[in-house]
């Protein structure tokens, strides 16, 4: 996903921190954007860019326990928790001109708004 014309992918490998990592159109270099380790107990999966540059990065629950986490990060890097509960959050989009955030839950095969 592209920021203010920065590439942002989502790292996170095992036992190490969750990061939202960000790099210049024209580098290589991948450099922390957003730390989300304090925010995401479990590892992360599909994101979002909305046309303000917010980030919304879904958690990727452990099948025993699936109720995950929508973060929002905007553009200076900072995040919060911005949907509790998302029963395993897979494939987010946005719509209706921004104003609808449409979450695709892949354990019940579920489309929610």
């Amino acid at each position: 996903m592209r920021v203010n014309s920065r590439v942002l992918v989502v790292e996170h490998e095992a036992d190490d921190p969750i990061h939202l990592m960000g790099t210049w159109m024209d580098g290589v270099d991948l450099t922390v954007y957003a730390d989300l380790s304090d925010l995401v107990p479990d590892a992360c999966n599909d994101m979002v860019v909305d046309e303000h540059g917010n980030a919304y990065v879904g958690s990727f629950p452990p099948a025993a326990d699936p109720d995950g986490v929508i973060v929002l990060v905007r553009p200076d890097g900072s995040a919060e928790i911005a949907a509790r509960d998302v029963r395993f959050p897979n494939g987010c989009v946005i719509a209706d001109g921004g104003r609808t955030g449409c979450v695709a839950t892949g354990s019940i095969g579920v489309a929610t708004q």
